[in-house]
C-alpha cells in the first residue's frame, strides 16, 4: 500500500466518523453574551491545566461549580476557546472535585 493509499484509507475512516455525528445549528449572539442576565454572579474561577501532573491542583475537600473548555492560546489566531461542560462537584453527593477528575 502506497503512502497516498493510506492517506486515502485514513480520510475514508475519518470521513465515516464524521458523518455519525448528528450537527446541530449553534448561535452566537453577543448581546446575550455579554448580558448581565445571569443567575449566577460573581464567581471566581481558576483554570487548571488538565492532565495528571495538576491533579493536586484540584480542590479536593470543596463543593463548586467547575467546566471543562479547551482555551486555544496561539500567536497566529486571537485568544479563544469553547466551553465543552459545566458541572457542580458535591451538588448531590459527596465526591470532591478532584475524585471526579480522576
Amino acid at each position: 500500500m502506497t503512502n497516498w493509499d493510506q492517506v486515502d484509507e485514513f480520510n475514508d475512516q475519518v470521513n465515516r466518523q464524521i458523518a455519525s455525528y448528528e450537527l446541530r445549528d449553534v448561535i452566537l449572539n453577543p448581546d446575550n453574551l455579554l448580558s448581565d442576565d445571569f443567575v449566577v454572579k460573581n464567581l471566581e474561577w481558576q483554570a487548571i491545566r488538565f492532565g495528571v501532573e495538576e491533579i493536586e491542583q484540584v480542590p479536593d475537600d470543596k463543593r463548586g461549580v467547575y467546566a471543562f473548555a479547551i482555551r486555544v492560546d496561539s500567536s497566529t489566531l486571537p485568544p479563544h476557546g469553547y466551553i465543552l461542560y459545566i458541572g457542580i462537584a458535591g451538588r448531590n453527593s459527596d465526591r470532591p472535585l478532584r475524585e471526579r477528575y480522576r
